[in-house]
């Protein structure tokens, strides 16, 4: 039960990462889903003996300081990234290009 529990606990976080990479790349919504988790999950191999080390030779205060330094970094990344959602066009706008006239498929002008 318990490493049912650390699996969920370790890939719960893939969805809401992905979902923005999908929004970058609307056309290759499989590459996004690849390159999102893939560089994370390669990432920490290398990473964690070397915190390991680091906390052995300088202690566990210095070695929590340079992870939160590294996790400020994609922070700071993020934060950047332009908005990827498109403006809401006014409504006399929506209502000229309509089809129908207006919202709902009901005309409101009257024929001439």
């Amino acid at each position: 039960m318990g490493t049912v529990v650390c699996g969920i606990g370790l890939f719960l976080p893939f969805a809401p990462q992905v979902a923005p990479a999908q929004d970058y790349l609307p056309n290759r919504p499989g590459t996004a889903s690849g390159l999102t988790p893939g560089p994370a999950m390669s990432a920490g191999g290398p990473a964690s003996p070397a915190f390991g080390a680091r906390a052995d030779s300088r202690g566990l205060h210095v070695t929590f300081s340079v992870v939160l330094a590294v996790f400020l970094v994609p922070v700071v990344a993020a934060v950047r990234l332009p908005d990827r959602t498109p403006p809401a066009a006014p409504r006399a706008q929506r209502e000229r290009e309509s089809p129908v006239g207006g919202e709902g498929g009901v005309s409101t002008k009257a024929p001439g």
